[in-house]
């Protein structure tokens, strides 16, 4: 439960538009999530097979906040990509364990 509350916020909505026009048809909606893993740059991590050939990107942070995103770099073979979404704000961003403090299963 409080790994969830502590890493909940920067778990994000990932929106990538491919195809055609969006008025004439043809645009697929490829929807899936991310996590920020820089809170003060604005840098998301997702998977790469969510925004391949992507026109367009938005990362939805709550129901109220969503930013255009660009793609910063990419890996298909690895299945990851790293976006940005505008800096000047505070985002929340996930909490990385360390070795130390990591333990393995439950008991």
């Amino acid at each position: 439960m409080k790994v969830a509350q502590e890493v909940g916020p920067a778990v994000v909505g990932i929106t990538a538009l491919t195809g055609g026009d969006f008025f004439k048809g043809g645009v697929r909606v490829i929807q899936g999530t991310g996590v920020i893993i820089e809170g003060s740059q604005g840098y998301v991590i997702t998977n790469y097979h969510v925004i391949a050939g992507a026109q367009r990107i938005s990362v939805s942070l709550d129901h109220d906040r969503i930013y255009g995103a660009t793609v910063v770099d990419k890996d298909e073979r690895s299945d990851l990509a790293v976006l940005k979404i505008p800096g000047g704000g505070i985002y929340p961003k996930s909490v990385w364990a360390t070795r130390r403090g990591s333990r393995w299963g439950r008991r």
